[in-house]
């Protein structure tokens, strides 16, 4: 499992919070979208911590155009925020995220149930 140190975590979205792209909008916000929607489901991501560096590699057209300046894609930060959900947890605002987050997604399963 990939775990990064809390400061480690704290520099890579903050790094993510000042990417943005032509509209404006930081890869961090579109990774809570990708959450959102389910989108960062359809590609192949694979995240390794080895010796404090993060190592990461995910299939999507945006993460190949990136390879060049080793900058990775929403799907990356999207993954990280889930696999450090109780650390982000800590803060408030997280904490009312990742509420909401689980929320939407127990109405769909419960949406998709009811179409049984």
């Amino acid at each position: 499992m990939v775990k990064l140190s809390s400061q480690q975590l704290k520099e890579v979205l903050r790094w993510a919070s000042r990417q943005k792209d032509k509209k404006g909008r930081s890869l961090l916000e579109r990774a809570r979208e990708s959450l959102t929607s389910g989108s960062w489901l359809k590609y192949n991501t694979e995240l390794e911590v080895q010796d404090g560096c993060l190592y990461w590699d995910c299939d999507c057209p945006d993460a190949r155009r990136r390879a060049r300046s080793r900058a990775c894609c929403k799907h990356v930060i999207a993954k990280l925020m889930l696999l450090h959900e109780r650390e982000l947890s800590e803060s408030q605002q997280w904490a009312e995220w990742f509420r909401k987050y689980h929320d939407r997604k127990l109405e769909e399963v419960l949406d998709a149930f009811a179409q049984f």
